[in-house]
């Protein structure tokens, strides 16, 4: 897997991820949850997380919609402490 290989490589030291949840079949899924598990396997800490409101819906003028509504988003900010 891609993310795998990214994730195991010794370059790697600092990992930022923007997420928002899924909702799927009207269960929410915690997707940032999810990915710091992953990124913990992997030999990250978690130095900080964030939500942010969404406030401003604009979106750009040539993007097609067809998703849910996003209210929030989450920032994951990592750091790399071991080698996997």
């Amino acid at each position: 897997m891609r993310i795998e290989r990214t994730l195991s490589s010794s370059k790697i030291r600092w990992l930022c991820l923007i997420t928002e949840n899924d909702t799927i079949c009207e269960v929410e899924i915690p997707t940032y949850k999810i990915i710091t598990q992953i990124a913990t396997t992997y030999g990250f800490r978690v130095v900080e997380i964030n939500r942010d409101e969404i406030k401003n819906r604009t979106l750009p003028p040539d993007r097609k919609h067809n998703g849910g509504v996003v209210k929030e988003e989450w920032i994951t900010v990592f750091k790399k402490v071991a080698v996997s």
